[in-house]
């Protein structure tokens, strides 16, 4: 895929699935609303987040992202505040025992500082490890540990505020694109491996620390097992018992627009975290499959605009973004369809939240100034270091 059909598609991906976003919320907020104002609160909501986002990615797609890496260190001082204000009495906002919001003074507006924490600590990340040499050791070819664990120190602070909110999506999420910024920079795959393992056993370790998060993944593999009980569907797995109701009797064509039973049915979190069933139960397995081919082709679109980026700074920012909004996607769909345990993590692009809808919009637009400031004479690092093969090392 040439880069610049790569934007295309890109662009053209993106507006596709925030359409059916609106529409999806127009049909949700029509489930027990008395007026047409009630009906079309959810759809408004979400194009006030689709304005700031798009204002958001114009912007970042005009200014060069190299840019951003140069302010790293600003970027993750404002989200490490951002992160510690949700914990503030009085600016912080608790819901559903987590403290992931926070009210902006004067407004009637909230925020989730995580989300614009995901771009912070990839910005900060992807500067750091495009020019190795600026720490002191053997250089980037001698992976020394200091090289990665300064980095990695700097951004444990975030992320600890990130899942002392009771946030473990986000936490386990950014995890995911850390490691994959790591093997796109060249790890060895030994020092790859075991912070693999390590993150996946303090991943273990903070889900049975929680009975809510204990219960979840214990009524998973009670379904998987097909020893399920009555009190997993009333219980910890009702969301996604009811989430495979609503799929398995949208078929093929599904029952139509509006004709959800489920959301009538009060599945909860319809309008964020599993939205994706209600698009299965109206319009069917041919609304779904598309959605995941959406995502399928920002993922293709988003890596070939990392991997023709003109410097390493370009190549590890793009490939976290894309990573990011990816990942989530999967997650948020196979939680839908039970294929991974029940946690709330909304679908990009579609599911009502602001916050999400500026992240994901920001990314794009840093993935076109990527590819609008593509040149590789402009690339900083050393000629030793440029663009090498994208392969851990052994």
């Amino acid at each position: 895929m040439s880069p610049r059909l790569s934007v295309h598609v890109l662009l053209l991906s993106a507006a596709a699935l925030i359409a059916l976003g609106l529409l999806m919320l127009i049909s949700v907020g029509q489930a027990g609303a008395t007026t047409e104002a009630e009906a079309m609160s959810l759809a408004a909501r979400q194009l006030k987040g689709v304005f700031i986002g798009g204002a958001a990615c114009l912007t970042l797609a005009f200014v060069n992202y190299r840019r951003l890496g140069r302010w790293r260190w600003l970027w993750m001082a404002i989200a490490v505040v951002l992160l510690t204000l949700c914990f503030v009495p009085g600016v912080g906002v608790e819901e559903l025992g987590a403290r992931r919001w926070i009210d902006v003074p004067g407004l009637n507006f909230g925020l989730q500082p995580s989300e614009l924490a995901k771009i912070a600590i990839v910005v900060f990340l992807a500067a750091c490890y495009s020019n190795p040499d600026r720490w002191r050791g053997c250089g980037w070819r001698g992976r020394t540990l200091r090289e990665v664990c300064i980095p990695l120190g700097v951004t444990a602070a975030p992320l600890a505020l990130i899942a002392l909110e009771k946030d473990l999506g986000a936490t386990a999420l950014l995890g995911a694109a850390v490691v994959t910024m790591l093997f796109v920079a060249g790890l060895r795959a030994l020092w790859l491996v075991a912070g693999g393992l390590a993150g996946l056993l303090g991943l273990v370790f903070l889900v049975y620390s929680s009975p809510e998060r204990t219960g979840r993944v214990e009524a998973y593999l009670r379904t998987m097992q097909g020893t399920a009980t009555l009190a997993d569907a009333s219980g910890e797995n009702m969301q996604q018992e009811m989430a495979l109701q609503a799929l398995n009797s949208g078929g093929l064509r599904g029952s139509g627009l509006g004709n959800s039973v489920q959301k009538l049915k009060k599945l909860p979190q319809q309008e964020s975290d599993f939205i994706f069933p209600i698009i299965g139960e109206e319009l069917g397995l041919q609304a779904t499959l598309p959605v995941l081919m959406l995502f399928v082709l920002i993922l293709l679109a988003g890596m070939s605009i990392a991997l023709e980026a003109g410097d390493r700074f370009g190549l590890l920012l793009g490939t976290g973004l894309v990573v990011l909004i990816a990942c989530q996607a999967f997650i948020n769909m196979g939680v839908a369809t039970a294929v991974l345990p029940n946690k709330g993590m909304a679908l990009p692009f579609i599911s009502l939240g602001g916050s999400n809808m500026l992240f994901c919009l920001s990314s794009i637009g840093i993935l076109i100034s990527i590819h609008r400031h593509a040149r590789r004479e402009e690339e900083p690092a050393p000629s030793s270091v440029r663009l090498r093969r994208i392969t851990p090392c052994v």
